[in-house]
């Protein structure tokens, strides 16, 4: 007699109700993003809200969000950035990142100027996070050492880009300040 292993359906629960810190990237096998926390994993289909980004890792390809993270059935997530004592706290931090600025990639990037649609994407081949104002006709991508501060997401497409708004600046380490 020959028994059917017979497997539950996977549970997962829900994210943590409170402001925690996310490894959030792309999984190419899935085609979701991700957000990770102490071993757990949640995906999502589209994103939106505030979140802080402390860092960007280039080299594996993880930014790490600091907010409170909601997903529903359908997989939609929304982000909540932290207030008060700890938003600020998150924006004094000074981190240095590993690669080298190369100020000349940059020289034409438009400084604090308002768009509702930049683009953030990995550039895998390169291990550097890059930035596109889509709100422009132009296809310049500037590769970057990372993103840091509050960052408005406002929609991610079927690939892996992420679309926020916002006024960024390229500081003198070559990382997108929002």
């Amino acid at each position: 007699m020959t028994t059917a292993l017979v497997t539950a359906p996977l549970k997962t629960s829900p994210p943590p109700a409170k402001i925690v810190e996310y490894e959030f990237s792309f999984s190419r096998s899935t085609g979701h993003f991700r957000f990770r926390h102490q071993g757990n994993q949640w995906l999502c289909r589209s994103l939106v809200g505030d979140a802080v980004c402390r860092r960007a890792d280039g080299h594996e390809g993880v930014l790490f969000l600091v907010c409170q993270l909601s997903i529903d059935s359908d997989r939609n997530a929304t982000v909540w950035a932290p207030e008060g004592d700890l938003l600020a706290a998150l924006q004094a931090e000074v981190s240095e990142p590993s690669n080298a600025a190369n100020f000349g990639d940059w020289a034409d990037f438009p400084q604090g100027r308002h768009s509702p649609r930049w683009r953030l994407c990995l550039n895998r081949a390169q291990k550097a996070w890059r930035i596109r104002d889509d709100d422009t006709d132009s296809n310049k991508i500037w590769n970057t050492n990372g993103y840091k501060g509050i960052m408005r997401v406002r929609w991610m497409d079927s690939g892996p880009h992420i679309h926020v708004d916002g006024c960024p600046v390229i500081d003198a380490y070559g990382v997108v300040q929002f």
